[in-house]
């Protein structure tokens, strides 16, 4: 089956982003909460930036820890992805598409908005051949 478009992927585990990145769709907006900070994520050419795995290259399994966040938070958070599927479908604002990451911090007291490259990490599931050819097959590279 051919891969999805978009994926909005507002899931609160790595594992679940992890199936999501296997499937290889064109673009994932990401988003993910934490207490008063919160972070989205724009991943689109995965075979030259980094994808939405490279954001955790030291995944082992999932924390039982509980993670609080602040109600208006996820609000937030889903603005902000809102905003950017708007940029994605919309052609004359993709140019305000965002690059890779958004983190905004301390939301309680001042907050901090923060714009973040990561790069390809070398050990993701991203530099496998078998994802390779999935995402040049999928997208008919």
């Amino acid at each position: 089956t051919p891969c999805a478009d978009l994926v909005i992927a507002a899931v609160d585990n790595v594992k679940t982003r992890r199936l999501i990145q296997e499937d290889v769709p064109r673009v994932i907006i990401n988003g993910e909460m934490y207490a008063d900070e919160l972070t989205i994520s724009r991943h689109d050419n995965p075979l030259e930036e980094a994808c939405l795995m490279c954001l955790y290259p030291n995944y082992v399994g999932e924390s039982q820890e509980a993670y609080p966040s602040l109600p208006f938070t996820a609000l937030l958070a889903g603005a902000l992805m809102l905003g950017e599927v708007i940029k994605e479908r919309v052609p004359s604002l993709r140019k305000f598409r965002l690059k890779n990451m958004l983190m905004v911090q301390g939301m309680l007291k001042s907050p901090c908005w923060i714009l973040i490259h990561h790069k390809k990490v070398d050990s993701c599931i991203c530099r496998r051949d078998e994802f390779v050819r999935k995402y040049c097959h999928y997208l008919k590279l």
